[in-house]
């Protein structure tokens, strides 16, 4: 989804203020300047300014445009660590609550596992979030798969080819993210595991 939300609170310009400085960083790395990073990223430059000076929060779309464009995996926007790890016996845990926080206008995204680089899958634990009313011409897609799996409360899945599907607690559905497609809450909020993987993160 392409709507991205001004930051309202203390902890969201924290989490705002760190990606902010990682992605400038990172663009100052690459000896990129915003012209160049937006051709890469498809990104408009008063948007990617917006993003490193705090004032917006991208969705998890952009943040997939972002670590594209920027050729790192999409956790390194929110975790320091990156390079080169251990292939074979790699393990970390991340505790109730202590994911990295996301908060966009329509989901709220706890990042979890970021402290491990080139996973190949992307966890989420997201809060879908209710309201009035849905712009249905707000389709998203992109390359990879997904899987979504409801914890609690009821979604509807809009797809390009196939009719409206709701989820409610315990179901579960896997996509091609290169159809077109949208989540929305039902009645009120829900909460759901949210699992992608993408050329971004599977060849890093």
């Amino acid at each position: 989804m392409r709507t991205d939300s001004l930051l309202d609170s203390q902890d969201n310009d924290s989490i705002s203020n760190r990606l902010g400085l990682r992605v400038r960083s990172f663009r100052k790395k690459q000896g990129l300047t915003l012209v160049q990073l937006s051709k890469k990223t498809n990104i408009s430059v008063s948007t990617l300014s917006k993003i490193e000076n705090h004032l917006l929060s991208p969705t998890y779309e952009r943040l997939i445009d972002l670590a594209q464009g920027l050729g790192i995996h999409v956790s390194e926007l929110f975790d320091v660590s990156s390079g080169e790890q251990q292939v074979s016996g790699r393990l970390t845990v991340t505790r109730k609550g202590e994911g990295r926080i996301h908060d966009t206008e329509q989901y709220t995204y706890e990042m979890l596992c970021t402290q491990l680089a080139s996973k190949r899958m992307f966890p989420i634990y997201a809060t879908i979030k209710a309201h009035d009313s849905v712009k249905l011409t707000e389709y998203q897609s992109h390359e990879g798969e997904e899987f979504l799996h409801v914890l609690d409360g009821s979604i509807t899945l809009y797809t390009e080819f196939y009719e409206a599907i709701v989820l409610n607690s315990g179901d579960s559905c896997y996509l091609d993210s290169q159809m077109a497609h949208l989540i929305v809450a039902n009645d009120e909020d829900a909460h759901i595991i949210w699992v992608a993987s993408h050329p971004t993160i599977a060849s890093t």
